[in-house]
């Protein structure tokens, strides 16, 4: 009689990259208090709350191949005031052109 086998269920781990302290305990109690199954989150701030300085946090992590996903989480209205709409515009076609099978 053959052995049963049984799919082993892989974790799936996610890093948010955001913008400033705020975010990142957001993310942080988020974590503690969903216990979602199945998903690691790892909240993660980057150095400066630019747009340029997040996407190359998560493109240095993306690196590694540590993480499942990567998710950017910046607000808008705060980007806005000190990044440009159109350079906004073009940071986010220099992430397709790095990485197309992302969505933003």
């Amino acid at each position: 009689m053959p052995r049963k086998t049984q799919k082993i269920h892989s974790n799936r781990t996610i890093l948010i990259v955001v913008e400033g302290t705020t975010e990142c305990n957001y993310f942080s109690e988020m974590k503690t208090i969903e216990r979602i199954p199945d998903i690691t989150v790892i909240p993660n701030q980057s150095k400066y709350s630019l747009v340029a300085s997040i996407f190359k946090t998560a493109f240095e992590e993306q690196k590694t191949k540590v993480y499942d996903f990567i998710w950017c989480v910046f607000d808008c209205d705060t980007i806005s005031k000190t990044t440009p709409y159109k350079k906004l515009e073009e940071l986010k076609q220099q992430v397709y052109r790095y990485i197309p099978q992302i969505n933003i």
